[in-house]
């Protein structure tokens, strides 16, 4: 993951509206606290645009991958959509993109979209947490 795929993808996002959220759920346990944000499996995020941002668990260099696709047919997601922290955030426009950093490792650790409402969602990979071992973690959070 380098900056131009960071670039390539800002170019395609912003100013499109965020539509849906879908996760592959590896261990799904629903008694986490806010388990669709807090569990294993892949994010993608549908855009006004007809594209959808792949955000994928890279544990060989503990960060993600990033990847923008046209459809998700062949997997098997579960649209969280719904989710209440996820509520805020939907219908918005993207406004940025970053590539959030660790002064310990060379590659992202996350990544964060802010939206015109003044809000963010972050996606964040964690090796281990008190959630499950491996995991991309996601928040909105009020700017």
């Amino acid at each position: 993951m380098n900056i131009r795929d960071l670039v390539d993808i800002k170019k395609e996002i912003i100013g499109c509206r965020f539509t849906k959220c879908e996760r592959i759920f590896y261990s799904l346990n629903k008694d986490l606290y806010e388990y669709e944000l807090n569990n294993d499996g892949n994010v993608y995020l549908s855009f006004s645009n007809n594209l959808i941002l792949a955000i994928l668990s890279d544990t060989t260099n503990f960060s993600f991958k990033l990847g923008l696709m046209e459809h998700t047919n062949e997997i098997s997601t579960t649209d969280i959509s719904n989710n209440v922290s996820l509520k805020d955030i939907l219908k918005r426009n993207i406004i940025d993109i970053m590539f959030l950093h660790s002064k310990y490792q060379i590659t992202p650790y996350g990544i964060k979209l802010i939206f015109e409402n003044n809000k963010s969602l972050i996606i964040k990979y964690v090796s281990e947490n008190e959630y499950v071992f491996d995991s991309l973690i996601m928040e909105v959070i009020k700017e």
